[in-house]
């Protein structure tokens, strides 16, 4: 599961919004106000004219479990499992 924003500009820039917002999420912005451990490593992908910026949620989580954001700006996204060597 990834908590993802889109932002616009320059990439610099728009990773470090996306960042922000991300971790406002994460330190409590939610319904639940529940606090998420940060994970590594945050994941950013150009997508047209936009930044997508993405923690990963902790593993503890499933999708239904996961604190729903705030912000209408944070999409959770369940990604299909893969392991990496």
């Amino acid at each position: 599961i990834v908590a993802e924003v889109e932002v616009s500009g320059e990439r610099k820039e728009a990773i470090n919004e996306g960042f922000k917002i991300l971790a406002d999420y994460i330190f409590g912005n939610s319904a639940s106000n529940e606090k998420m451990a940060m994970t590594a490593p945050v994941l950013q992908q150009k997508s047209m004219e936009k930044w997508k910026v993405k923690f990963v949620i902790e593993k503890k989580y499933t999708f239904e479990t996961t604190p729903q954001p705030n912000s209408k700006e944070v999409n959770l996204i369940q990604l299909p499992k893969k392991r990496f060597a």
